[in-house]
């Protein structure tokens, strides 16, 4: 199967696309998983990867190096519990679809009527290995046709007991593709191996095909032949179809795989496979040991994404890795080896900007240009994107931190990677003298602080202990640094823009500060919310706004910034469970929080003050 769905909704994007019009990277990326199916759809199903035969276009012949293995069958009806077939109304509206978009009729018979007709709606239950080797094979067949899905898989003739092939057709196989390169013996050999042969292949084939008719099975057989791009193919071509003539067979000439024949890309006639890549956001493979990957193509599992025993289809969706895998084929990144000769295009192949896709963020809040941005916690997660989206709109930014060696590290850096001033101050939000020296020091350098940001984060040690485990002393030594630090920093900060007449000071709270933890995200984990970090938290909202309405009639903006989960390579169960739980279905990224906190120190907020601004996917609204 391929998310019907996904392909519709990118079609007329990905035209534009494929006629060389140019588009930001970002906003292709974004259109993609704005279309991208919130479930996964599963596209094959490798049963085995153990076959008989050394064909010459196949990369397991010459390649594949891992174990020869057949897919446990608990796992195998785990997965298939978990694949939803598509209703008769999206069915009826992707035929539609492909015959006003394609130009290809839902009664035709052709490789493009194959991939785009057929390929759709099956769950495929092969891989690098022949389906017919697989002892189990009967079974899976009818546990996937009583689930409502149509199994399909493509063997080799050669491998054909007529006893279990029909057995399979009484299970509900949907559609079976046998490979037959040519009506001469010595030649399929030549291509397929000692194994394979045509007389016999043929023999068996012609039996399946008559106890099909005197059963009345629903089974259809696909005879396909590889198109080698030889003088005499299609003269070979015509024989088969000779030789099947009057037979209730569909049968197509097959250009897609040449190019592993000849060992060399010359493209392909399948409209599906001329395109680019869309495996990443249209359907996902399994493989013989469980393993997640993003398409049949992997023969070595090169990318592994998740494990289908251990997580569900969902999880393994949903993760980091999918996502960075998505954004490696923007950027170009030859994931696998099978990319340097498979006919699908990479999407960074097409015209794709990175002007704006480089950008933290791309509105422009033209009025923070010369503005003086002094920024606490900057060498932070968020304090870094923070301070490239400032330097991206021209203000000049003090960065500060604890420790020289970071806070020294990062101004080098942006240095080298960004244009525009920066400076750097050590800072110790919790200590008067730290904070009077850094305000010292920008106003004889700048004259003047239009913005303050604080997202610091001090803690003490054992901060991650449950409330059971935490001593009073530990409570009140983090909020004096902590939520202390934050009201020294606004105090002293809200002065001075008093005396300029204007300001803007920015502090970072989190939706704990706003609602109560949800502590099952833990569970598994070594991680848990800290007593503390909610009564900071909450201090620093309502903190916020006590200044917010103090220094209003100075013209001082005060507000906070409350951001949901940020992704930090945290423990797996925890993301997963946390990206259940919100809306958006996943964690923040640095870069979400950028635009909101330009917008709030800009002018653009000018009516803005003592506002709680959640950036947290939705999460506060459940």
């Amino acid at each position: 199967m391929i998310d019907i769905n996904f392909y519709m909704k990118v079609f007329e994007l990905k035209q534009r696309l494929m006629k060389g019009e140019s588009f930001d990277k970002e906003f292709i990326f974004d259109e993609f998983e704005k279309f991208r199916s919130k479930e996964p759809v599963i596209y094959n199903i490798e049963t085995t990867n153990a076959c008989n035969m050394r064909c010459k276009m196949c990369p397991r012949t010459t390649m594949m190096t891992r174990k020869i293995e057949a897919l446990n069958m608990e796992t195998f009806i785990k997965i298939v519990d978990q694949i939803r077939p598509w209703t008769e109304e999206e069915w009826e509206t992707w035929q539609i679809f492909v015959e006003e978009k394609y130009g290809i009729n839902r009664n035709d018979m052709s490789e493009n009527h194959f991939f785009l007709h057929i390929i759709p709606k099956v769950v495929v239950m092969h891989g690098y290995g022949d389906p017919l080797l697989d002892k189990d094979m009967s079974e899976r067949v009818k546990i996937m046709a009583e689930k409502g899905l149509i199994p399909y898989f493509s063997c080799n003739p050669a491998n054909i007991n007529i006893e279990k092939n029909l057995e399979m057709f009484r299970n509900g196989l949907g559609y079976v593709k046998y490979s037959i390169e040519s009506v001469d013996d010595f030649l399929h050999k030549k291509i397929r191996g000692e194994a394979s042969n045509f007389t016999e292949s043929y023999q068996k084939i012609l039996k399946l095909l008559e106890e099909k008719e005197k059963h009345n099975y629903k089974t259809i057989i696909v005879i396909t032949m590889l198109d080698l791009k030889g003088l005499n193919q299609q003269e070979e071509f015509n024989k088969l179809k000779k030789a099947f003539e009057g037979k209730d067979v569909y049968i197509y000439f097959k250009s897609q795989d040449q190019q592993w024949y000849e060992n060399k890309n010359e493209g392909t006639n399948s409209l599906h496979w001329q395109e680019f890549c869309q495996f990443p956001w249209s359907s996902m493979t399994i493989k013989s040991n469980g393993e997640a990957a993003m398409c049949v193509e992997d023969f070595n599992n090169e990318i592994i994404l998740g494990d289908a025993k251990e997580e569900s289809l969902q999880e393994i969706w949903d993760n980091e890795k999918y996502i960075q895998l998505r954004r490696d084929h923007f950027n170009l990144k030859k994931c696998l080896k099978c990319t340097e000769q498979c006919d699908m295009k990479l999407i960074g192949n097409m015209s794709l900007k990175e002007s704006q896709g480089n950008q933290i963020v791309k509105n422009n809040f033209s009025d923070l240009k010369d503005k003086v941005v002094v920024i606490a916690g900057a060498t932070g997660l968020i304090g870094r994107g923070l301070c490239k989206g400032f330097m991206e709109q021209g203000s000049t930014i003090v960065v500060t931190s604890r420790e020289d060696a970071k806070g020294k590290e990062l101004e080098d850096e942006l240095n080298k990677s960004c244009s525009g001033k920066i400076d750097y101050c050590r800072l110790d939000i919790a200590e008067e003298e730290s904070i009077n020296n850094l305000i010292k020091f920008v106003l004889e350098k700048y004259s003047k602080i239009d913005i303050f940001i604080n997202c610091s984060w001090p803690r003490t040690e054992g901060w991650m202990k449950n409330v059971e485990e935490v001593p009073y002393s530990f409570i009140k030594e983090n909020l004096l640094t902590h939520l202390g630090g934050y009201f020294l920093c606004t105090q002293k900060m809200a002065l001075l823009m008093k005396k300029q007449k204007s300001g803007s000071i920015i502090n970072f709270s989190s939706i704990y500060g706003i609602v109560g933890p949800n502590f099952s995200i833990y569970e598994g984990t070594e991680m848990t919310c800290p007593p503390a970090y909610p009564l900071i938290k909450g201090g620093i909202v309502t903190m916020t706004k006590y200044f917010s309405t103090y220094f209003a009639k100075n013209n001082v903006r005060v507000n906070c910034i409350s951001p949901g989960g940020i992704f930090n390579n945290q423990n797996e169960k925890f993301v997963n469970k946390y990206k259940q739980l919100t809306p958006l279905g996943r964690m923040g990224k640095p870069e979400d929080i950028v635009g909101s906190v330009l917008f709030l120190a800009s002018d653009s907020s000018s009516y803005i003050t003592g506002h709680c601004l959640m950036i947290d996917g939705g999460w506060t609204a459940w």
